[in-house]
């Protein structure tokens, strides 16, 4: 901690632990120099690594607040990237906290079943989902999350300890040909992250008829 006086000097402390930080002391400071009143402004010459600093100019007060800093990212897969018209297509959407701490708040946008699929279940809403996805598909893919909005796209994830995942697994039917794009964008508090809470995919839609045979 740095003590600066308008009239350039700089001044040194007496250091005083407490159960809430330390409390740096300056005695003796003069109040003129020169017939002017002397301005002093306090500096933290160095911020722990993990903290923020806020100052307080009228108190010369300097708090440092550690930073629960978290990375959430998200990763979109399909069962199959080309299907027929008509069938039934699976998406799995996955959100890991890579820490170094718990995340808080988090939430995935974007998960509303594009036009051309149309929504049949999740894993999330529907307690016989594993039924029905064993009736419509080849295996079980078992998932666990909160609350997830079809109507919106929203799921609402949370809180995620480190290194935790949770998956929200989707069935939808091809109904519209063409190439159908799946993006996902999580956000949760203080991920020093970006650039890995987006991601996408995209399912093709074919006809009967464009099936090619050896």
């Amino acid at each position: 901690i740095t003590l600066t006086g308008s009239d350039g000097s700089e001044r040194t402390a007496t250091i005083e632990e407490t159960a809430d930080g330390w409390i740096y002391t300056f005695p003796n400071l003069p109040v003129n120099y020169q017939g002017d009143e002397i301005t002093y402004t306090v500096e933290e010459t160095s911020v722990p690594e993990g903290y923020e600093e806020s100052y307080d100019q009228s108190t010369l007060t300097i708090t440092n607040t550690h930073k629960h800093e978290c990375d959430v990212m998200v990763t979109v897969a399909v069962n199959k990237a080309e299907v027929l018209i008509g069938e039934v297509v699976e998406y799995v959407i996955t959100v890991t906290n890579n820490g170094p701490y718990a995340a808080t708040n988090v939430i995935v946008n974007g998960s509303i079943i594009p036009e051309g699929l149309k929504y049949i279940t999740d894993n999330l809403t529907d307690d016989q989902y594993s039924e029905q996805r064993a009736n419509l598909l080849s295996s079980i893919l078992r998932g666990d999350a909160p609350s997830y909005d079809q109507s919106t796209g929203t799921w609402t994830i949370g809180d995620l300890d480190v290194g935790e995942s949770v998956q929200l697994a989707i069935l939808a039917k091809a109904e519209v040909l063409g190439k159908h794009t799946i993006s996902e964008t999580v956000t949760a508090d203080d991920d020093s992250d970006p650039s890995n809470n987006d991601d996408s995919t995209v399912v093709n839609v074919i006809a009967i008829s464009d099936l090619s045979l050896d």
